[in-house]
């Protein structure tokens, strides 16, 4: 099995989009064949005659027996239906990836059907996706009709066009399947070209021998793709979840003035954003408004943007300065919010003293326009980070609130003063979690960058720009 699905060569891989060698290698040869016993071997072999070779003590057993499946699972017949939902393409295809993959030690696992709010079109559901460490790496749209085929290419596009480079790290490129009936087409979607769709294997049908030969042996070697990103390590850091499967994290906030804690945060990502769903003490609200409603106003590219807020169910519109015809801050009992935030991002890795610069100055950036309006993020650390693109962006607002108030959270990373209360948090304590920011993110022992984080935890900058001015 290792043989069959070894790793492509590394050196020549194509890591960003290079149609020529991608489809040269969805197209290889088979590396080797695949033994089985010969009671089934002398039922199956006319099928692929390439892909099994008879041995009396085979090995892999499960790998023989899910490609025999693959290749003798009848065609489906009567009324047509998506694909999705045969037993042919769950075997032969999507299934394929995560039943080897998993026997080949990867964090690989498929979803279909799927609802993604962030989708702009009428059709919000995800026909199919296959996840390698959480990320979204091959996508596909079916259609129960060969004539649908064009539908299903548009919809491939409008579905995964928008997404963000940075979450694929070094990976240029999507691949993506279009099935309408019984024909297949095969598509990379470049990310670094405007969400271009770039055709990769033309038209062919897998109703027949030769047909499903060839979808065995293209789905072989996708299985082989997945492999060799994986050990090259072209994705980033991989998120919590994968796309559009909740998590949970615990929740910030204190229980309300009538002893009720609140739930956990409950957390979805989906390709363009992410969703927060959480309860919140009544007297939090209004302070969330105004957060969003000035990140909103100000556009800051540093910093996530809220691209839509409900309070229990309600729509609200997010402007600066918020009205407070709500009267929101006045309420005792814990209301329940909903966030829908944007842009998603990779989670960061910190490879040298240059990329830990532009950080910093892209967070110091933010900070300055935000303290001006005399608000403080109140919880900067690494894991409140994002990559986007070839910038940074500052998430997790939910801490965030007015200047010179008392904290009511138990928060590890404040100084000693603001953490016991005889202090308030100002514009300098977000300045010192930036410098605890840097010293848990340093990675080698450089001098001007030590002195620089020295300066924020001590309080020497009094504002943003002045330290932006002080950067090493």
């Amino acid at each position: 099995m290792d043989t069959l699905f070894a790793p492509f060569d590394g050196a020549t891989f194509p890591r960003q989009l290079s149609v020529p060698q991608l489809t040269k290698l969805l197209e290889s040869p088979l590396a080797t064949q695949v033994p089985l016993p010969p009671s089934t071997y002398q039922s199956v072999h006319q099928l692929y005659p390439d892909l099994f070779v008879e041995e009396t003590n085979a090995s892999a057993p499960l790998l023989a027996s899910t490609l025999v499946k693959s290749l003798q699972t009848p065609w489906p017949t009567g009324s047509p239906t998506e694909l999705l939902y045969t037993p042919f393409w769950a075997t032969v295809g999507y299934g394929l990836p995560e039943v080897i993959g998993r026997q080949l030690g990867l964090n690989v696992s498929e979803s279909r059907d799927k609802e993604d709010a962030s989708i702009t079109i009428a059709d919000k559901r995800r026909d199919y996706m296959q996840h390698l460490d959480n990320v979204l790496v091959v996508g596909g749209e079916d259609k129960p009709k060969r004539e649908l085929m064009q539908k299903a290419v548009q919809e491939l596009l409008d579905k995964h066009k928008g997404a963000n480079a940075a979450v694929y790290g070094d990976l240029g490129y999507l691949i993506l399947f279009a099935t309408a009936a019984d024909a297949v087409r095969v598509f990379a979607l470049n990310l670094h070209q405007n969400a271009r769709l770039e055709p990769l294997i033309p038209e062919f049908v897998m109703v027949d021998l030769l047909g499903r030969q060839r979808i065995v042996k293209l789905f072989i070697n996708l299985i082989r793709w997945l492999r060799t990103v994986h050990e090259l390590s072209l994705l980033p850091p991989p998120p919590p979840a994968q796309l559009l499967v909740p998590f949970k994290r615990p929740s910030p906030y204190p229980a309300d003035e009538a002893g009720h804690q609140q739930s956990e945060v409950e957390i979805t990502l989906r390709f363009k954003g992410v969703e927060k769903l959480f309860t919140v003490p009544g007297s939090h609200v209004q302070e969330l408004l105004d957060v969003y409603g000035l990140l909103q106003h100000l556009q800051l590219p540093g910093a996530i943007l809220c691209k839509s807020l409900q309070v229990n169910g309600e729509q609200l519109k997010l402007q600066y300065p918020m009205s407070k015809q709500r009267k929101a801050s006045r309420r005792s009992r814990s209301c329940s919010v909903r966030l829908r935030l944007e842009p998603l991002g990779a989670l960061v890795r910190i490879t040298g003293t240059a990329q830990l610069r532009s950080l910093v100055s892209c967070i110091l950036t933010t900070l300055k326009h935000v303290h001006q309006h005399d608000f403080v993020h109140r919880d900067i650390r690494l894991d409140n980070v994002l990559r986007v693109n070839d910038g940074w962006l500052l998430i997790d607002w939910e801490l965030a609130g007015r200047t010179n108030q008392l904290v009511w959270w138990e928060g590890k990373l404040l100084p000693d003063a603001v953490k016991h209360r005889t202090e308030p948090f100002t514009c300098k304590t977000d300045l010192w979690q930036l410098g605890m920011l840097i010293k848990t993110a340093t990675v080698c022992a450089d001098v001007a960058i030590t002195s620089f984080a020295d300066r924020l935890l001590a309080g020497e900058f009094t504002t943003a720009a002045l330290a932006q001015a002080s950067l090493w």
